[in-house]
């Protein structure tokens, strides 16, 4: 048995988007394990944007994303101005994010930079 996360809900959609109605979320947590590669059928079907969580502290992490950023969008067909890497810091000091470096490949994307305990300003 495969674990993982997903959160399912809905949102009004911003103004200059007002006329497709509410909009569906859904955030699919795969940890970025490969072990989870099985899921990302059901992950993909009907997507029409990316979050890429990208966490500074983790061993792996900018390979991972390297390789994620390079798979999944043109697998998918969606457009990079419909994909964002969200960097997620932790245990910040004094509250001040530090300014993390990403790979120039990614300047592309949109990001925002924050902590997974306040994601204000994302949605």
């Amino acid at each position: 048995v495969i674990s993982f996360s997903i959160i399912d809900f809905e949102r009004e959609a911003p103004a200059s988007m007002a006329h497709f109605g509410k909009i569906n979320i859904e955030f699919w947590d795969v940890s970025g394990d490969l072990k989870y590669e099985k899921c990302y059928g059901p992950i993909q079907q009907d997507a029409n944007g990316i979050i890429f969580v990208y966490d500074p502290t983790s061993k792996n992490a900018e390979e991972l994303l390297i390789q994620f950023v390079n798979m999944f969008p043109k697998a998918m067909g969606i457009h990079p101005k419909n994909c964002m890497i969200y960097v997620n810091h932790h245990n910040l000091q004094g509250g001040n994010i530090p300014n993390t470096t990403l790979p120039k490949s990614f300047d592309h994307l949109v990001r925002h930079d924050g902590t997974a305990e306040d994601a204000s300003g994302i949605f």
